[in-house]
């Protein structure tokens, strides 16, 4: 059974967002440079203040932000799973700060990758 496609939005998000990187670049760097835009924004998000979050997606209205946060695209889930498991590994044990922001930024390396993927097949497939 073949795996559901990603939603139409991402990709329509993806290719606007690839239009703010010089043409010169090859597809590969452009996916990176956008998953590493989207990975901060995800980052910061589970930093913030959802209402913050939605204000600003309405008032500048980034593909990138959209990226990161749109529920149908679901991108933040990718974190939030891998948070959920790390939790359960440690049996439920509180992080402090400090290691809580370890952890984020551990995820966050593990998550920018498989974004640039996503996003090269997107940009491939144009």
């Amino acid at each position: 059974m073949a795996r559901p496609s990603r939603p139409q939005a991402e990709r329509a998000a993806v290719l606007a967002a690839a239009g703010d990187y010089p043409a010169s670049w090859a597809v590969t760097r452009k996916a990176s440079a956008l998953a590493s835009k989207v990975v901060a924004e995800l980052v910061k998000e589970l930093q913030s203040d959802r209402l913050l979050t939605v204000l600003e997606q309405l008032a500048c209205q980034s593909p990138v932000l959209t990226l990161a946060t749109d529920p149908e695209i679901n991108t933040l889930d990718e974190i939030v799973e891998r948070q959920v498991e790390r939790l359960r590994a440690r049996h439920g044990r509180h992080l402090s700060p400090l290691e809580h922001r370890a952890e984020l930024s551990a995820i966050a390396a593990e998550v920018e990758p498989l974004l640039a993927g996503r996003y090269d097949r997107h940009l491939r497939a144009g």
